[in-house]
């Protein structure tokens, strides 16, 4: 099965409401529309792709909040890709993992940065803490919808009023603020540097975006990732079709790519692997098509308007991690046993692995050609 995902029909920089009602109920004030605020803290720790969902909060806070301060605190692993986010002034490195020691270090940070106004966004134990006895004049938090995800992953009850994306979640624990969506896609500025060294390496290489294809076989956990013999069926596919493959991953899906290498020996397919953040995105951004598992490496391509073929297992669309008004298709099965978990485990709790195994490669060829077609279609000015 296929899931078309549409990119943006309205500008990025137009803005309109486009939210349900938020639950108020939850939040330290009813009524939070004309309030002000010059300092503001937004916390979202990891990982990639939460991090770069965060997008058009972050444009929604800058509207509404145009002379304001805004800072985010995140991981020092995703500081300098928070470097390209929207609407920020400044990025707060946190050392993750760390002990008690950073933890009492960074409360007594925000409490003496006395922030009028605290946007948690990962809603974890850690930042619940922070953002309580940080003492701000207000805070606002993301819901999780825990309770929701654990019904319908072990009793397949679901809950889910509606599907809602996490950047749409983001944006709905902003609305009592006056934040209005924009309906604009995710955003990521690239250093004109990273572009250049790798326009300097693809033109070193002879080839052009109508001609390379980016595979990212890789993801946190084994029951996300396709199966390694069908990326290099994909990859000789795209071969015979004359294109140039790029192979790209960070340092844990070093020998899943070196595997996937060592079977094709061909000087047509080149391999990147633990690229800095911004290096990454430039390369993605290379692409006629990008081919991935449920990743952060899918949102930073679509990021970066790259068009994406989205290869979803053990996860649904429900959990809100799908292509987020991207020029994207998802491919997926409908079983009975999805989903399996929340965010993907070592082994498939049933055995057969179906939800990876049933998706075929000449499915998957078949509609990155066709949005590679697209993509080949667009002005250079286009931004998909």
């Amino acid at each position: 099965m296929v899931t078309r995902v549409e990119p943006a029909q309205v500008p990025l920089r137009t803005y309109h409401a486009n939210l349900s009602k938020g639950d108020k109920s939850r939040l330290p004030m009813a009524n939070l529309q004309n309030h002000e605020a010059d300092r503001i803290l937004v916390i979202r720790l990891s990982s990639l792709g939460d991090i770069l969902l965060t997008a058009a909060a972050l444009r929604a806070l800058r509207v509404r909040f145009p002379l304001a301060q805004i800072d985010l605190l995140t991981s020092n692993s995703y500081a300098e890709l928070a470097s390209g986010l929207p609407g920020l002034d400044r990025i707060l490195e946190f050392n993750k993992p760390s002990g008690i020691k950073e933890f009492l270090h960074w409360q007594l940070r925000l409490l003496r940065a006395r922030y009028s106004l605290i946007i948690d966004l990962q809603n974890s134990l850690r930042s619940a803490v922070w953002r309580t006895f940080a003492f701000p004049a207000m805070w606002v938090k993301a819901r999780r919808h825990r309770i929701r995800r654990f019904l319908l992953i072990h009793l397949r009850k679901n809950l889910y009023r509606k599907i809602l994306p996490i950047p749409l979640r983001y944006l709905a624990a902003l609305e009592s603020l006056g934040c209005q969506d924009d309906g604009g896609a995710l955003e990521l500025q690239i250093p004109v540097a990273a572009s250049h060294r790798m326009q300097e390496r693809m033109d070193a290489r002879g080839s052009s975006k109508e001609q390379t294809v980016i595979l990212c076989p890789g993801a946190r956990h084994a029951t996300k990732r396709w199966p390694h013999d069908k990326w290099i069926d994909l990859a000789r596919a795209f071969l015979s079709k004359n294109h140039l493959v790029l192979i790209l991953g960070d340092e844990n899906d070093r020998n899943l790519i070196e595997t996937i290498m060592n079977q094709l020996a061909n000087d047509r397919v080149t391999s990147f692997v633990a690229l800095p953040l911004l290096e990454a995105a430039a390369l993605l951004e290379h692409g006629a098509c990008v081919i991935s598992n449920d990743s952060g490496l899918m949102h930073l391509a679509t990021a970066v308007g790259t068009p994406v073929v989205a290869l979803f297992g053990p996860t649904v669309e429900e959990f809100g991690f799908f292509p987020f008004r991207a020029k994207a298709e998802v491919v997926q099965r409908q079983l009975p046993c999805r989903p399996c978990s929340a965010m993907g485990t070592e082994r498939c709790p049933k055995g057969h692995f179906k939800c990876m195994e049933d998706i075929s490669v000449p499915e998957v060829l078949e509609v990155a050609i066709r949005l590679t077609k697209h993509r080949e279609a667009m002005p250079a000015t286009c931004n998909p």
